[in-house]
């Protein structure tokens, strides 16, 4: 079994190569990419945005070094986390306007937002149902 520290290292790498793919696939031109197509209504790229963020809040948890879980530590340590992936996503979005052949659009940073929430809330759920067993 893995220590804590490799552990937290190993979740390091992994977040650094994310966010490498995360400033590859928001800032480069890209070119027009294929037809949109979309699943339920929803834009595709709108899609790709929501899981392009779904990774980051469980990725910022393996890099923190674990300690006694309680109920608020968790809370506050899933707030922070999802504080920093909206920064992230606004952030993105933000320097888009500035690059040629990109453009700002709150839709995208509402999928960032979704995506991040929605691993947030898995996280919170499996960590108090975790908290309850003990």
């Amino acid at each position: 079994m893995m220590s804590t520290v490799a552990k937290s290292r190993l979740y390091g790498i992994l977040m650094t190569l994310y966010l490498g793919a995360v400033v590859v696939l928001c800032f480069a031109n890209l070119g027009a990419g294929p037809a949109q197509n979309s699943f339920w209504g929803i834009p595709g790229d709108k899609i790709a945005h929501f899981l392009l963020f779904l990774p980051f809040p469980f990725l910022a948890w393996g890099c923190t070094r674990p300690r006694e879980e309680t109920v608020p530590y968790i809370l506050i340590k899933i707030f922070l986390i999802f504080l920093l992936g909206l920064l992230l996503g606004f952030l993105t979005e933000y320097i888009q306007g500035y690059l040629p052949g990109r453009c700002r659009e709150r839709l995208d940073f509402l999928a960032d937002f979704c995506g991040i929430t929605a691993t947030c809330l898995g996280i919170v759920i499996l960590k108090l149902c975790r908290e309850k067993d003990e």
